[in-house]
């Protein structure tokens, strides 16, 4: 079983001519997921329109809304479904110079089968030849130490939550141009206690347990990454197997409103990868009720 896919443009290079991708987790907070919302609504010159469907049988399927304006999403030259949002689906970014697609998760994946999913997407990423791939990702701020704070390159900015934003990549990301431009230019540090590439294959189940008893290891007490099954982890890895350069920026947040740490994710990927927006975010209509629709106000009569 593999990552399978349709066009919803008739086009077949809507997919094959990836060059860079930019994937969510589903993690804490939804706050990759928040970030790409205003990365949608924000980067292009004109409205994004999803170029295909994904499909995977360990993501759980769902169907709602598009979240665009009717004159903007409602194009001829699209197929249905045109304004439904699915499960998983790739839309590409208008940006000048770039080849710049994002895949949107809207559900996890099914529980279990987060180490299988993650080899599918490995091989998708592998076989359509695309260049490289960002993988946005929060973890529980609990599970966080003091030195995860934020970065000793933004020390005078200790409550912006950019400074908060750290880095993991395989091998074949290391030394890149895009590797250098987050370290370098950006302060985007490796997550520190996790080896060289900011995640450690070596580090098993109970090297956290002990952590979490000892209170002595530079691991965070509790960090999905290096739990053997997650699916972040199981993708580094498979990654790795492939030679495949992927980049992860990580956020530790707590589960509520994280709309703040969304917006500041995106700024980072925003700034990342070089791409045009205004001074203000504008923000997504889906927003509106991101913790849930209001009480009635019948309860209160």
């Amino acid at each position: 079983m593999e990552v399978s896919w349709t066009p919803l443009t008739g086009k077949q290079q809507d997919v094959q001519n990836i060059q860079r991708l930019v994937i969510p987790a589903v993690s804490v907070g939804n706050v990759p997921q928040l970030a790409l919302d205003l990365l949608l609504h924000n980067v292009p010159c004109r409205a994004p329109v999803p170029s295909a469907v994904l499909r995977s049988p360990f993501v759980l399927p769902c169907a709602g809304g598009f979240d665009l304006e009717s004159s903007q999403s409602d194009q001829p030259e699209h197929r249905a479904p045109r304004r439904i949002s699915t499960s998983l689906q790739l839309c590409e970014l208008d940006v000048p110079g770039q080849s710049l697609h994002v895949i949107h998760q809207r559900a996890p994946v099914m529980a279990g089968c987060a180490a299988v999913y993650a080899k599918q997407m490995a091989e998708f990423l592998s076989r359509e030849r695309i260049q490289d791939a960002v993988l946005l990702m929060s973890s529980s701020a609990a599970g966080r130490r003091d030195m995860h704070m934020h970065t000793q390159a933004q020390p005078q900015r200790p409550f912006d939550l950019r400074s908060r934003v750290w880095s993991m990549m395989t091998s074949a990301m290391a030394g890149t141009e895009l590797a250098g431009r987050a370290s370098e230019t950006l302060g985007v540090e490796m997550l520190r206690g996790m080896g060289a590439l900011g995640w450690n294959p070596a580090h098993a189940r109970e090297e956290v347990a002990t952590d979490a008893e000892v209170d002595s290891s530079t691991l965070p007490l509790f960090f999905a990454a290096s739990r053997p099954g997650s699916f972040v982890r199981c993708l580094l890895e498979e990654c790795e197997k492939l030679g495949f350069p992927l980049l992860v920026l990580v956020m530790f947040v707590h589960e509520g409103d994280n709309t703040l740490e969304a917006t500041a994710m995106a700024s980072t990927l925003c700034d990342l990868l070089d791409l045009p927006r205004s001074d203000a975010w504008k923000m997504p209509s889906s927003w509106e009720y991101v913790l849930g629709p209001p009480p009635s106000s019948a309860l209160y009569m």
